[in-house]
């Protein structure tokens, strides 16, 4: 799975929250599938 491109810095707090959000779940998702 490739990861999403880094947000534009124009991007509004929120959007930016659900990006951070999703890479963290995907991250984790990652993590879990490795053990």
């Amino acid at each position: 799975f490739a990861m999403a491109p880094p947000p534009p810095v124009e991007m509004d707090a929120a959007t930016k929250a659900m990006f951070d959000i999703l890479t963290q779940n995907m991250t984790q998702m990652r993590l879990a599938n490795e053990e």
